[in-house]
């Protein structure tokens, strides 16, 4: 899903196998807060 063009994005702090769990952590967290907007 993210290509590689995408990936120069990421700060160069970040190790290269630490993005894409940054990135699932950041994905997860958006869908749980629009999961709560929807039901409260």
């Amino acid at each position: 899903m993210v290509s590689q063009a995408t990936r120069p994005v990421y700060p160069n702090y970040l190790p290269a196998r630490a993005a894409p769990n940054y990135c699932a952590q950041l994905l997860r967290t958006i869908c749980f807060a629009l999961l709560e907007n929807a039901w409260n």
